[in-house]
């Protein structure tokens, strides 16, 4: 079923209203008569329309909606929450790819110095967006280089959001 509307009609003399629907050419689905007063059917969205225009003295209510028709009225209803949920991921992923706290071990003071000024030079530092392995590894290597007296061996690990050097 797509974009087709279940309805229901009351009023007097359903039978009659039933007639006047049939004789409008006006496609009907799942017809069920509940009582004398009361007409539950199931018609496109088109014909729905015609068939509020046309009808004056009955009262008609929507009872489900179907098809593309459904899922159009669920994001009008939800739009708000929907909205949210894809703002929170967008913001989650956001900070997952941010850098929070470098922690740098070593029992030297000075080696700590030159490695927190060489991370700085290469753009390593506190609430930066984080590096991906490849550009880490040749910044490994650059520092080694650069610092070959100071420096035997380093290790820059990725923890969550932290970097451990």
């Amino acid at each position: 079923m797509n974009n087709n509307i279940k309805v229901s009609i009351k009023g007097r003399n359903i039978n009659n209203y039933l007639k006047w629907l049939i004789k409008q050419s006006i496609e009907l689905y799942n017809i069920k008569i509940i009582d004398y007063h009361e007409l539950h059917i199931i018609i496109d969205k088109n014909n729905y329309k015609k068939l509020f225009k046309y009808s004056k003295i009955y009262k008609i209510n929507i009872i489900k909606e179907y098809g593309k028709l459904k899922i159009k009225t669920f994001i009008k209803k939800n739009l708000l929450i929907i909205l949210s949920i894809i703002l929170s991921i967008i913001n989650l992923y956001f900070l997952s790819s941010i850098i929070f706290s470098i922690d740098i071990v070593s029992n030297n003071q000075l080696m700590t110095q030159v490695l927190n000024k060489e991370l700085d030079k290469y753009g390593i530092k506190k609430y930066k967006i984080k590096k991906d392995i490849t550009e880490l590894n040749n910044i490994k290597e650059r520092i080694l280089k650069d610092n070959n007296d100071i420096l035997e061996w380093l290790e820059i690990t990725e923890s969550g959001t932290k970097y451990i050097v």
